[in-house]
């Protein structure tokens, strides 16, 4: 059995001094990096990740950006499991540079690692956020598939959620599961699309109409039960190698019966799986929006199985 040793302390210690650098070269610690300085900052920390070779069974595969989430992502053999203690390690190998803890804190940033055996299943997520207060994997250890259900639609996906949540089965026709805890949700929505898309279809069409994607879907949701929207960004990622559009937006929900309104911020994930469209949807009522980032980790532990068999 292969354990986390040396490979990810060596890792770790150069992607902060990776990071430190150019955000130092491009003077970003003066202030509040914004999210494309993010972008930008672990662009450039992949490249220079990719030329480490795999070590102890563990092999680096890309250091990517989600709002204001830095993802750390690695392959492991079929052998490989975590140490007991891999959270202190990587909390331990953060920490030791002070000048990156700071870079982070000012700046807002968290990290998470991921660690993935070769058929994309999820072993391991290990987040650290910027307050130094260690997440835990925000013990997102349940799992569950929407293979076979009635609303999937033939989709087979599978996805991890937190402990302390609780899993509901959908109360509209196409919403097949959700996730809730104290007013907030996690919804996986699939509905059926109007034809056949590739990846490559998906991709370009989703960079070229983003904009109105955008904005027909807030105005479609602008409503007596949802109001004064405001997009806080959108951007096409991946979702376990899909195209996928990201939105950001938020506003407030009303219950006209009761005569409540609600402040909340949405996330979501809308992704066109073949003749299926697949909507990840993280609703946030928390009074600051905490949930944003664990929404995230959810859906980075999104796998579609049927890619991986040959």
């Amino acid at each position: 059995m292969v354990k986390l040793l040396d490979y990810n302390h060596t890792v770790l210690r150069l992607a902060i001094y990776v990071l430190f650098i150019i955000a130092f070269r491009c003077n970003y610690a003066q202030e509040i990096i914004s999210l494309n300085q993010i972008s930008k900052l672990t662009k450039e920390v992949d490249i220079e990740l990719r030329s480490q070779s795999p070590k102890d069974g563990v092999k680096f595969l890309s250091c990517t950006s989600s709002g204001r989430l830095i993802l750390f992502k690695y392959e492991v053999s079929d052998d490989w499991e975590p140490v007991e203690n891999i959270e202190d390690v990587l909390q331990k190998n953060s920490s030791e540079n002070k000048k990156f803890n700071r870079f982070c804190n000012q700046n807002q940033i968290d990290r998470s690692f991921s660690y993935y055996r070769k058929n994309g299943f999820l072993v391991k997520s290990i987040t650290i956020n910027h307050k130094h207060e260690f997440s835990g994997n925000y013990n997102l250890t349940r799992h569950v598939s929407v293979k076979g259900h009635e609303k999937a639609k033939g989709v087979d996906l599978q996805i991890k959620y937190p402990n302390g949540w609780e899993l509901e089965e959908g109360n509209r026709p196409n919403i097949v599961k959700k996730f809730t805890r104290n007013g907030s949700s996690y919804m996986i929505i699939i509905n059926e699309g109007e034809t056949f898309f590739s990846r490559k279809e998906v991709e370009k069409l989703l960079d070229e109409e983003k904009e109105e994607f955008v904005k027909t879907m807030i105005n479609g949701l602008e409503s007596d039960v949802y109001s004064s929207l405001e997009v806080l960004g959108y951007k096409i990622v991946n979702v376990d190698l899909y195209p996928s559009l990201q939105v950001q937006y938020k506003g407030f929900i009303s219950n006209t019966l009761m005569n409540v309104k609600t402040r909340f911020c949405t996330i979501s994930w809308t992704i066109i799986y073949e003749d299926k469209v697949v909507t990840l949807m993280g609703l946030d009522i928390t009074k600051d929006f905490s949930n944003q980032n664990l929404f995230r980790l959810i859906t980075n532990s999104v796998m579609f199985p049927e890619q991986y068999i040959d």
